[in-house]
């Protein structure tokens, strides 16, 4: 056991049956969750446990350093911990001793649990916000009861291990409890899930308890006679009582958890703060963490607290000298004046008209939530939100900025707001006019489509009002103040409530308004919000007044009315009403059970059940425009581009192509052939090397096995391959005078002559190798001579028979040549020429015919393209490797991207940087992102965050070194496939992080690494994408 790990008492659920077992919490162990051996082996006999094996194996290193018995299965158990439940943790099985359960560091950090090892407790995240939770359900009630657990602790016996724990002595002697006496870590949480246990049943409808105060609360008498019996009953058998000189019956407002809760709302309990009057200003940093701590608890009342305190937070920190400084007394004096003053905060009404006002300045957002209950009365301010923005945020544009005051409002306040499904909208006020247009916008980046996804839950409009009438809003957003613009009274921060997804409840307290907290990709309770919307826009709206009277004639078979619905041919009809459309097919398209269907299924799924004039064409428009279809699916249409042939050559040599081809090792350690063909007579040369061939040494296979044979040629065509493009090869082209023609990016069609003699050379050597196929590179000459030897398909001769001009002498000839009577010297050398000359012009004729035909029949599979510069196209993955983990599962294509450029038949893209691709595809790669405008409201999927590592490009070998260049941290590394030799910022090897841990491992004394590296390493092994940050470049300090 590590200094980090204490032990746990759990509970292990399996096939409905519930185990006791012994567990080790230990933050210092990697991994998720480990389950001992024998207790899966017990588990199996006595419930059938389903055990899962693991796609690899994973090492195991014991405490001693030595390896152990890798990991190679896993099951998955529900697990009770603190009264709190896990469902299907997935379980490593392996061996631990005397634990059944090990609780790893990534369990921890998946569930934001703090391990206070000392005390050998847990300490949940939700901890935090109970007070918050036990005030949030009483939004409508009228009449409240509270109780007071009188010695609720000594309730509670001890283990006979604990109670040594719990030894006291005095002056008669030692003593020790048989009961939970007070002062003990582990009791208030103890307490807190007995008292929790025995209400469970009437916990958040009419009670709510924190610890040994329990609140009582109902709408009317008649209810709360029976809430307060009920309450009392199940005290009375947990063998509680209530101590009655605290208690409260029947009351309008009581004194609750230190606060007032009456029927307008809650406020500051003015007993409470009394002591705040006479609180002198503090002379130690300790002194101003008390004032600090106590003001804390309020915080929620008191407007631009983070501001106000600010000076007195920076009195705090180990690194300031303590000086009380007239900007310090000023903030004391403001926290007392306005704890002194602290308003009544307004209940949130469900049912009340609702309108949100944000505003961003100054490095700061903020926000106020209206209500009122008729358009006659006045607004009423029911919550604020200040909240400053990080460096990142800083340099967003002015549009982003006040957009993200929109988010930030709605993520604080969405149980409120995505839950409110009125007739109506509720409308947000924002001081930026183009962000009214911003949830119709089709053109988005990565951030901003992520929002608007997010904002499609809420129902709400965007209305521009000026900064100047938007004045608390923009009060919030502001750093400094003036008194006198100061216009409305300060009430609730909500901001200030904690992280708990139940934070926000304590302005809300109304049981319906809370929904429950879904996945992101659960879209049930979406649906029935959007169908909901649906049939009361169909009985309302009133473009659908003149069908209804239509359908009132008796002899109208086509439209109809059924319980208040207006019906066309029995399907319900969908008004033109904003984006009611878009969100109906979103939810049709976007659920899991349907799973992104195609044009044809989607116009089956609505059209069996709604229409609308012109729905199969919006239908059509809306997969168009669906983003994640094109990522996703298989292309299976005619590819464009029509095949464009290479031009002839005029003479053997003049033209050549080149490719490697891969192989298991040999008997003579080749595990690679470089091939040479010449592209008249299709001549190849074939060359045994390794996969580790350089360009240097490439050059060197051309001068000594090319060179000789087919002399230097006016071209080369060859793929993208390293040895091609290497600076080395370039240069060596250029000094011999070839023009290296390489071709456009994953496209082997362009060199599809050397493809196919790869293709025949393979068929060939199939015939010839012996059973361990360890001695193919003996047969590489004759497999050449036989590609000379033999007619081509394209030209109708060998290639021997168009370089010589007669045929190869082979075994099997029966005619034998009789040597000619020489008469002429020059005129038989003529006749050769020209015999010679002839035989060219018939291959490139035949050629000619070859290609038309072989352009005719490809044709036949592919259509003219069709793009245009400044088009959006998506390009096809199958040829990338990215960094998920399955191909079967990745995306299909990615984009959209942009064209930027025609470059003969191909096209030029302008890729993300982390895209390290070249940039230049074949028609066939592209397809269109879409043909036609997005429907009315339809949300634009978000760009995945994929990075392609290209490995035969640009995919970074090795770190070579670091240095500080005016205080920015750079790295020069080697490529794979890429003899650049600059230095590059560290953010750029971000997605690199191993490299850059292993770099630093073996040169510690080499500046750096970057501050964030420990972020790239948890996001490299989390399979996360990480955006661009200012401290990517700045290094860590040492």
């Amino acid at each position: 056991m590590t200094t980090k790990a204490f032990v746990l008492k759990p509970q292990l659920v399996c096939n409905g049956r519930s185990f006791s077992i012994t567990a080790l919490g230990d933050t210092g162990a990697q991994g998720f969750v480990y389950i001992n051996t024998p207790l899966v082996v017990q588990l199996h006999r006595n419930s059938g446990v389903y055990v899962e094996k693991l796609d690899k194996p994973i090492p195991v290193k014991g405490y001693d350093g030595h390896p152990g018995t890798p990991i190679t299965h896993f099951v998955r158990f529900t697990l009770y911990l603190d009264g709190r439940r896990q469902l299907q943790i997935p379980m490593m099985i392996t061996d631990l001793g005397q634990y059944d359960l090990i609780l790893g560091r990534d369990w921890f950090d998946h569930f934001q649990v703090l391990a206070d090892c000392h005390k050998n407790r847990l300490i949940w995240p939700d901890e935090v916000s109970l007070i918050d939770e036990s005030l949030q359900r009483v939004s409508h009630a009228k009449i409240f009861t509270k109780l007071d657990i009188r010695q609720g602790f000594h309730r509670i016996r001890l283990h006979p291990d604990a109670e040594d724990l719990s030894t006291f002595r005095t002056r008669y002697g030692s003593f020790k409890y048989k009961v939970m006496p007070f002062g003990m870590t582990n009791a208030p949480a103890t307490f807190q899930r007995f008292i929790n246990t025995t209400l469970a049943e009437y916990l958040d409808d009419f009670a709510t308890a924190y610890v040994d105060d329990i609140l009582i609360f109902s709408e009317t008498i008649e209810e709360h006679v029976e809430h307060v019996r009920k309450v009392l009953q199940r005290l009375r058998e947990a063998g509680l009582q209530a101590s009655i000189n605290k208690c409260e019956f029947h009351v309008q407002n009581t004194k609750f958890l230190g606060f007032i809760v009456s029927t307008d709302g809650i406020a500051v309990d003015p007993a409470k703060v009394a002591v705040i009057k006479n609180w002198e200003a503090p002379t130690t940093v300790r002194g101003v963490q008390s004032f600090l701590g106590f003001c804390n608890f309020y915080r929620r009342f008191i407007e631009r607290y983070s501001h106000i305190c600010r000076p007195l937070h920076q009195l705090t920190r180990k690194e300031v000298l303590f000086k009380w400084s007239p900007e310090c007394q000023a903030a004391f004096d403001t926290l007392k004046i306005n704890l002194a003053s602290a308003p009544i905060l307004r209940h949130y009404d469900p049912e009340a008209e609702t309108k949100v006002e944000t505003d961003a300045s100054e490095g700061c957002t903020g926000a106020v939530l209206h209500q009122r209950s008729s358009p006659t009365l006045p607004w009423h301010p029911v919550a604020f939100l200040s909240k400053s923005m990080d460096p990142a945020e800083r340099n967003y544009d002015t549009g982003d900025q006040e957009m993200l005051a929109i988010v930030r409002a709605l993520t604080e306040w969405r149980p409120e707001l995505e839950g409110l499904q009125r007739m109506e909208r509720f409308v947000i006020y924002s001081d930026h006019g183009p962000l009214q247009a911003f949830m119709t916008t089709k053109k988005l980046n990565g951030r901003q489509s992520r929002w608007q996804e997010f904002l499609s839950r809420f129902y709400f409009v965007i209305h521009h009002k000026p900064g100047k009438h938007n004045i608390i809003a923009d009060i919030l957003s502001q750093k400094e103040l003036s008194p006198a613009r100061i216009e409305q009274p300060s009430l609730l921060k909500p901001e200030m409530l904690g992280p708990s997804p139940f934070t926000v409840a304590l302005i809300t307290m109304a049981p319906l308004t809370i929904q429950p907290i879904t996945d992101p990709g659960n879209t049930d309770n979406l649906t029935d919000n959007v169908v909901e919307r649906v049939l009361s826009a169909n009985k309302t709206h009133p473009s659908l007044d003149k069908y209804r009277i239509q359908a009132a004639d008796e002899d109208e078979t086509q439209w109809t009315v059924e319980n208040e619905q207006l019906l066309f041919e029995g399907r319900l009809v969908v008004p033109d009403e904003g984006d009611l459309r878009a969100r109906l097919l979103d939810e049709i398209h976007r659920q899991p059970m349907t799973a992104h269907p195609g044009s044809g299924k989607m116009l089956k799924l609505v059209g069996s059940r709604y229409y609308w004039v012109g729905w199969s064409a919006d239908v059509k428009r809306y997969i168009d425009n669906c983003l994640t279809c094109k990522r996703t699916k298989v292309w299976h249409d005619k590819p464009p581009g029509l095949l464009q042939p290479l031009p002839i050559p005029d003479r053997p040599g003049q033209h050549h192509s080149m490719d490697f081809r891969s192989f298991e090792k040999d008997r003579h350690g080749y595990d690679a052939v470089l091939v040479f063909v010449d592209r008249l007579t299709k001549r190849p040369i074939s060359i045994p090397c390794h996969k580790t061939t350089t360009a240097e040494q490439t050059a060197q296979f051309f001068i000594r096995f090319v060179m000789p044979w087919l002399g230097i040629p006016d071209t080369i065509v060859s793929d993208r391959g390293p040895q091609f493009m290497a600076v080395f090869w370039q240069e060596f082209s250029r000094i011999l005078g070839i023009k290296h023609k390489p071709s456009t990016a994953y496209h082997p069609q362009t060199d599809g002559q050397t493809e196919n003699a790869n293709k025949q050379q393979a068929q060939r050597l199939r015939v010839l190798v012996n059973y361990q196929q360890d001695n193919w590179s003996e047969y590489l000459p004759i497999v050449d001579y036989a590609a000379a030897t033999l007619p081509q398909d394209s030209t109708g001769q060998s290639p021997f028979f168009t370089e010589k001009g007669f045929d190869a002498k082979m075994s099997f000839d029966w005619i034998t040549d009789v040597p000619e009577v020489i008469t002429d010297e020059a005129q038989r050398a003529r006749d050769m020429m020209s015999q010679i000359q002839q035989v060219w012009k018939t291959a490139r004729e035949s050629i000619e015919e070859a290609q038309k035909d072989q352009k005719r029949y490809a044709d036949t599979r592919r259509r003219k393209d069709d793009f245009k510069v400044h088009d959006l196209v998506f390009v096809t993955a199958k040829l990338w490797k990215t960094d998920r983990p399955n191909r079967k599962l990745s995306h299909q294509a990615y984009g959209p991207f942009e064209i930027i450029e025609k470059i003969g038949n191909a096209w030029k893209l302008q890729l993300p940087d982390s895209m390290k691709v070249h940039p230049v595809f074949a028609p066939e790669k592209l397809r269109h992102a879409a043909h036609s405008k997005p429907l009315t409201g339809q949300i634009p999927d978000a760009e995945p965050p994929v990075v392609v590592n290209d490995q035969e490009e640009f995919e970074v070998d090795e770190i070579e070194d670091s240095r500080l260049y005016y205080r920015r941290l750079q790295y020069r590394a080697s490529w794979i496939g890429n003899e650049d030799t600059n230095w590059y910022p560290a953010g750029d090897f971000k997605n690199a992080p191993e490299k850059l841990a292993a770099f630093h491992l073996r040169y510690p004394a080499k500046p750096g690494p970057s501050m964030r590296l420990p972020i790239w390493l948890d996001a490299a092994k989390n399979d996360e994408f990480v955006d661009d940050h200012e401290d990517d470049n700045k290094p860590m300090t040492k």
